[in-house]
């Protein structure tokens, strides 16, 4: 019984009923290249090395006659780039069918050493949407704190310029913290973690809006703050009203109606101590959402936009009236003076030429 017992434990520890604890976790994005390191980081000694995906010969090198690496697989052959120094394998332009079992196998003279590479590579990128001026991090999923190594990169390059004096690097779980964001900042954030039997990928896709959307909305009408994305089943929502988490204000009770599928909130009967700011804050293994709303009814809006300047408008057009009006009226009066002149002097030629004739006869 004892000696069964040490061979079930020896099983397990050898991977016969799941992954070796000692084969290496590798993530990476579709698109993107990795790079498996061999065992030593420098061949020594050794005769042959060899490569193996899915018990498939990938890439071989023969360290004694020291010839150029061979590649017999024709799918990976034109993306494979084996060092003839170190043994390590990197394969670029990574697909989803490049996903599996990676082996190497070094001969020595005394012995052969083996390790084995678990390789995932994903297609999908979290999105993250913030308000400038707003804080967000961007998560590697990282808890235990094993992190030997981690590089964050934005658009392709090391975050070391001045416009990332904002953020900082966590050093037990490597997520990256940025505050008060500008709108600079949105872009592609790409990081690699490695440590003792992992290297990770993860990239993230961050969108920096400036202003908060605009809804009008009328009194005892519905509104929908729509969030334009689909929620996962780990995702954690939080919608919040002038800075208060909104399920705890007694003013919206019976009144709110959220959507699971997409995170929108719905207020129906829309009421005037309603308007104000709102804000959400989708979390997830997948994305990072958040997105503000003003909402306001047409009255308060028009008169605070529109309204004065339709007001100054009205004013400035009545000013111009009066002032043609008043112009047309002096116009008349002129025109009515001069008529009056011109008939009362021709009054006075035909009295003077009827006393002329009279004077005459």
């Amino acid at each position: 019984m004892k000696n069964l017992l040490i061979l079930f434990c020896s099983l397990i520890l050898s991977g016969v009923f799941g992954v070796d604890p000692g084969d290496v976790k590798v993530s990476v994005m579709e698109g993107d290249s990795v790079t498996l390191h061999s065992i030593d980081a420098e061949i020594k000694g050794a005769s042959n090395l060899e490569w193996k995906f899915k018990d498939t010969l990938i890439a071989t090198i023969d360290i004694e006659v020291k010839n150029e690496a061979e590649y017999p697989h024709e799918i990976l052959k034109d993306r494979l780039n084996l060092d003839d120094q170190t043994g390590s394998l990197t394969i670029t332009n990574t697909t989803s069918e490049d996903s599996g079992v990676y082996q190497v196998q070094i001969r020595g003279s005394r012995d052969t050493k083996h390790k084995t590479f678990r390789l995932s590579v994903s297609d999908e990128v979290s999105k993250v949407s913030v308000m400038e001026g707003d804080s967000f991090i961007l998560h590697t999923d990282l808890t235990d704190g094993k992190t030997d190594d981690v590089k964050w990169k934005f658009n392709g390059a090391d975050l070391t310029d001045s416009r990332f004096i904002n953020s900082d690097v966590n050093l037990l779980t490597g997520n990256l913290n940025i505050k008060n964001t500008t709108r600079d900042q949105s872009g592609l954030y790409k990081v690699e973690t490695s440590g003792t039997g992992f290297i990770l990928h993860k990239t993230f896709r961050v969108d920096v809006s400036v202003e908060p959307e605009s809804e009008l909305v009328m009194m005892g009408a519905p509104v929908t703050l729509h969030t334009d994305t689909e929620t996962q089943t780990d995702d954690v929502i939080e919608w919040k009203f002038k800075g208060t988490v909104i399920t705890n204000d007694r003013r919206f009770r019976d009144r709110l109606k959220l959507n699971n599928q997409t995170g929108s909130l719905t207020i129906t009967d829309f009421r005037s101590e309603d308007s104000g700011l709102y804000d959400v804050n989708i979390t997830g293994s997948k994305h990072i959402i958040y997105k503000k709303f003003h909402v306001t009814e047409p009255t308060d809006i028009y008169w605070k936009t529109i309204g004065p300047g339709l007001l100054i408008g009205v004013i400035v057009l009545g000013i111009i009236v009066l002032g043609l009006v008043s112009h047309k009226i002096h116009k008349c009066c002129r025109n009515r003076n001069r008529l009056n002149k011109k008939e009362e002097n021709e009054t006075c030629e035909r009295l003077n030429q009827q006393s002329f004739n009279t004077n005459g006869t």
